[in-house]
């Protein structure tokens, strides 16, 4: 449930093979039969409301997935031409 719109960050954890995910909210399907292994998607001018997130898999069954849903107003900024330091997680 989002309390207010916002830009969302769908965040693949896993390449599981042949899965796919649609996400239907207040206004409709959003994205449809996207392949999870395909990457991450940026979900720009999201609405707020009630979403589900549908996942299927060949034969259906899904077997074993990740992902996360990250809110972009809570990302660091970054300025063009400004020096970054630190050191960025590796998971896995």
């Amino acid at each position: 449930t989002l309390g207010s719109a916002t830009d969302l960050y769908l965040d693949s954890l896993s390449s599981a093979g042949g899965i796919t995910w649609t996400l239907e909210g207040p206004g409709g399907i959003v994205l449809s039969s996207h392949f999870l292994e395909n990457g991450d998607v940026v979900l720009p001018n999201m609405i707020a409301g009630n979403y589900q997130i549908r996942l299927e898999g060949p034969g259906g069954t899904t077997g074993s997935y990740s992902f996360r849903v990250l809110n972009l107003a809570s990302a660091t900024a970054l300025t063009p031409g400004t020096a970054v330091s630190g050191l960025l997680a590796i998971e896995g």
